[in-house]
């Protein structure tokens, strides 16, 4: 059980960061559903409370620093302290030979995974470091393994999110707080 542990899931709209939320509210987690969609993530908490779970829909653009700072102090004041912070929020629509995909598209996909990843892991991490208590979760798709020949920008910026918050500088650390890559399923329900 869950209960007790303050959780935040990017990316938690639909898809796996939906299950994911939805598992852990079930568990007795109270969580906070971070996507840009209002009206996903709204869904999201709605059915997390008619299950009698306590959820709180949070709009952010994770490459947005101030936007992960504020949604990060949000969850902190009305969930209680961050305890678990997934990172789940990425997309692959920049599917196509290079040389026909839009380069903005592109680096938007890189940027939502690599910056996204990174920026939720550096504000949650000061709020539980000062706790000496927390841990992060990188979701991390198998496409990125495989390099699809027309999913590039994904390939390129999975696997720097499987790692990244391992490979952070020892001085960012802190006992008993890990951090994890998990690699789902190729096909979920939903």
């Amino acid at each position: 059980m869950l209960v007790g542990e303050v959780v935040l899931v990017t990316g938690g709209g639909r898809g796996i960061g939906r299950i994911i939320a939805e598992a852990l509210a079930a568990e007795g987690a109270a969580v906070a559903v971070l996507a840009r969609s209002a009206a996903e993530i709204e869904s999201v908490a709605s059915d997390i409370e008619n299950r009698g779970g306590t959820a709180l829909p949070v709009v952010c653009d994770v490459t947005e620093p101030t936007r992960v700072a504020d949604a990060i102090d949000a969850v902190n004041r009305r969930l209680g302290p961050l305890t678990l912070a997934v990172n789940n929020a990425g997309t692959c629509r920049a599917v196509g030979p290079l040389v026909e995909v839009d380069p903005n598209l592109w680096w938007r996909e890189v940027e939502t995974h690599v910056r996204g990843a990174a920026l939720v892991s550096h504000f949650a991490l000061r709020s539980m470091i000062q706790r000496h208590r927390g841990r992060i979760v990188n979701i991390y798709g198998n496409l990125g393994d495989r390099a699809g020949r027309y999913s590039s920008a994904y390939a390129v910026a999975r696997p720097h999110c499987s790692g990244s918050p391992n490979r952070r500088p020892s001085s960012a650390t802190m006992p008993g707080s890990p951090c994890s890559r998990c690699t789902p399923a190729s096909s979920t329900p939903r």
